[in-house]
């Protein structure tokens, strides 16, 4: 399946990759059914560096309302020996949003500002790839401390 994209207004709802997960995702899932996340926000904890990445919340359900999603879930759940009860939650949920059409929804519309400040951020995000600081005094680094 194609990772499903978009640019979503600042004020649209969004999930932590924690949240998804309580929502039955696995990481994986995360990564090859919804792909690069919308955006990150920053965290008061000094030992994350990129901040918490954050999917819109529209992309989350389109992608659950997938044939695709309910296969990679089925196929995690038996691996990671998720309650069977568990299951039957995840799968009403998918099977509803599929029944009401919602991965056929159109996506949200980001206005031009939105869309000016994604189109800042990306390129901003290729010219630092590795943040504007980072851990000091590790080891290997040079700098012993």
């Amino acid at each position: 399946m194609m990772a499903l994209t978009n640019v979503y207004p600042w004020d649209h709802p969004h999930l932590t990759m924690t949240e998804i997960q309580n929502r039955g995702w696995s990481e994986s899932m995360v990564w090859s059914l919804l792909g690069v996340e919308d955006r990150v926000e920053p965290v008061n904890h000094f030992r994350n560096f990129s901040g918490a990445r954050m999917w819109a919340l529209d992309r989350v359900e389109r992608a659950e309302a997938t044939l695709e999603f309910e296969e990679a879930f089925l196929k995690s759940a038996k691996r990671r020996k998720l309650p069977d009860t568990w299951q039957a939650t995840v799968l009403k949920r998918a099977r509803a949003f599929r029944k009401a059409g919602r991965d056929t929804y159109p996506p949200l519309e980001a206005s031009a500002q939105d869309r000016k400040v994604a189109e800042v951020c990306r390129d901003l995000k290729a010219m630092f790839p590795n943040g504007l600081r980072g851990p000091r005094g590790r080891r290997g680094s040079g700098r012993e401390g």
